[in-house]
């Protein structure tokens, strides 16, 4: 058994959070073997000695995007459902929301999630399979000023 030591740089990428998204490792020039107690592998000399082996990729595991949140529904008789789901802060996708059979009467009004940190996030009412984001658009009323509107992440709503 013989261990390979490689010396390179790891790159990281953040979101706007702040959040670690993603993650790769660059493999330098530097590569070092040593036997299974740590001991360099050199000839007698001091001259490295390489060894023949496999090359297996340097994969990162990447950090975890997708968390656990509370799907809430909102029917405009005052009705609140509130059931586990998971989301994909990567992609907004909204999945695994455990359904609850139960006979509504009122009309929905409003669906979002609840992150463990509080944040309330709207839900896409056309798909509800995604959350909304904020874009800018030039405004209808003025050409010359900018309106927010709130667009599904997964473009159903852009079709």
């Amino acid at each position: 058994m013989f261990k390979k030591i490689t010396t390179g740089f790891v790159i990281q990428d953040y979101d706007e959070n702040g959040k670690c998204i993603s993650q790769s490792f660059v493999a330098g020039d530097d590569v070092q073997f040593e036997d299974k107690n740590g001991n360099p592998l050199e000839t007698d000399d001091g001259e490295k000695i390489e060894r023949n082996h496999e090359y297996f990729p340097f994969d990162m595991v990447q950090p975890q995007t997708v968390e656990v949140v509370d799907f809430v529904s909102e029917y405009d008789d005052g009705s609140i459902l509130v059931s586990p789901a998971k989301y994909d802060a990567s992609t907004g996708q909204i999945s695994d929301i455990h359904a609850i059979d139960i006979n509504m009467t009122g009309m929905l009004s409003r669906e979002f999630i609840i992150r463990r940190s509080g944040e309330e996030i709207e839900i896409c009412l056309q798909c509800h399979e995604h959350t909304m984001k904020a874009v800018m658009l030039e405004s209808v009323a003025s050409k010359q000023s900018l309106e927010e509107l709130k667009t599904c992440r997964g473009g159903c709503d852009n079709d």
